[in-house]
């Protein structure tokens, strides 16, 4: 589960140390590649860009997150997580 102590100083995910959890239907809360994850505490306003993911990754109720749907809109995903 990716939780707000996970996020470094470069604004991105550190997933070396990620909290374990285990969830009946983890489905509809997975993280995807380019799904974009904004913190909704604290002063940091940008958003982060989620690489492609070798395992199962959840997050935690502090990041809202964008996942547009690519069938229907190209977009970048750096662009939507701003500066």
């Amino acid at each position: 589960m990716i939780q707000i102590k996970d996020i470094n100083h470069r604004q991105a995910v550190d997933f070396r140390g990620l909290t374990t959890v285990k969830l009946d239907k983890p489905e509809p809360h997975l993280v995807k590649a380019d799904n974009v994850l904004f913190l909704s505490r604290g002063y940091r306003m940008s958003g982060m860009v989620i690489p492609d993911l070798q395992r199962n990754v959840v997050v935690s109720s502090y990041f809202p997150m964008l996942r547009p749907l690519r069938k229907r809109v190209k977009f970048v995903p750096e662009y939507l997580a701003g500066p």
